[in-house]
């Protein structure tokens, strides 16, 4: 019996689960496995689990994944050239999952459902769907350490939130080393710089709730990640030449104290904007010349997509 993969990441999406629950229960010559998350659902039918160290497994052994448009998950699946669906997660406050679904189903890479109502007739078509073999944008180290003059003797930090964005600095710094650079590279996340100016940052109301705008919703999460990433960031700032700053927006008061501390900082676009620019990144602009986008675009620097 073939197994389908429905898997939501990190992220609440009931929606997909709910869709695929109930596609399961139309389909019983196929067997459905659900990664639920952050959730307390409990599919109908077939097994589930939260989370996986081994989702790469879980990949390998499924006929078909059912996934969110996670850039992760997406990436993986592309490179493994497992046959997938794709539904974007428009529960989250911003919607740019859209646009990568949209461009990978472009490439061939996977089938589209743009919404889990659309989940059914994007199952019919994924029975006889081939997937068109990934092409790997291979990240260009040596030109980006020449363009920004990353010398071997400075000493870089990279700064990402957790989760794909953490997978992509852990890569650059592979990359980097790759290249010949020599000098000192540390990458830090939100969660390891938790600590000692918790308390120096008042706390702002708690903001919760969809009659919010996004913006109101991203401003605890700034407070946040103000005082987890400062203490990280000022006590090595003085170990440090060059701040790369790789994630959401969580990233943005660090990487404004790096620039105020005369460190060089280089903002680098996650790679799940194809199109539309972040707003950590649009938030940094005024801050830096040194920024890249990793997708070939009209008057932009591109040195290929690190996943």
């Amino acid at each position: 019996m073939p197994l389908a993969l429905v898997t939501i990441g990190t992220t609440r999406f009931l929606g997909l689960l709910e869709a695929a629950d109930a596609l399961a229960k139309s389909n019983p010559d196929w067997q459905f496995r659900f990664q639920t998350g952050p959730t307390d659902f409990v599919p109908s039918t077939g097994d589930h689990f939260e989370f996986s160290k081994a989702i790469e497994e879980e990949y390998g052994r499924a006929d078909l994944v059912i996934s969110h448009a996670g850039a992760g998950t997406l990436f993986k699946l592309a490179t493994l050239g497992k046959p997938s669906i794709t539904v974007p997660n428009l529960e989250r406050a911003d919607h740019h999952q859209l646009e990568l679904a949209e461009y990978f189903h472009e490439q061939g890479y996977c089938l589209l459902a743009p919404t889990p109502a659309d989940l059914s007739s994007s199952f019919d078509a994924a029975q006889t769907f081939q997937a068109t073999a990934f092409r790997e944008a291979a990240f260009d180290a040596q030109a980006f350490r020449s363009q920004f003059e990353i010398t071997d003797q400075l000493r870089v930090h990279i700064l990402a939130t957790e989760g794909g964005h953490l997978a992509q600095a852990q890569l650059l710094a592979k990359k980097l080393r790759e290249d010949g650079h020599s000098g000192d590279i540390r990458i830090f996340t939100d969660g390891e710089a938790a600590g000692t100016l918790s308390e120096w940052v008042r706390p702002l109301p708690h903001f919760s709730g969809k009659e919010l705008s996004p913006l109101a919703r991203i401003i605890p999460l700034l407070r946040s990640n103000f005082s987890r990433e400062a203490r990280a960031l000022i006590s090595n700032a003085a170990s440090a030449d060059v701040l790369i700053v790789l994630g959401a927006g969580g990233c943005i008061p660090a990487a404004m104290l790096g620039r105020m501390r005369g460190l060089k900082l280089i903002v680098l676009e996650s790679r799940s904007r194809v199109r539309n620019r972040s707003l950590t990144y649009r938030m940094l602009a005024p801050l830096t010349a040194n920024r890249v986008r990793q997708y070939p675009q009209k008057g932009s620097r591109c040195f290929g997509v690190l996943f």
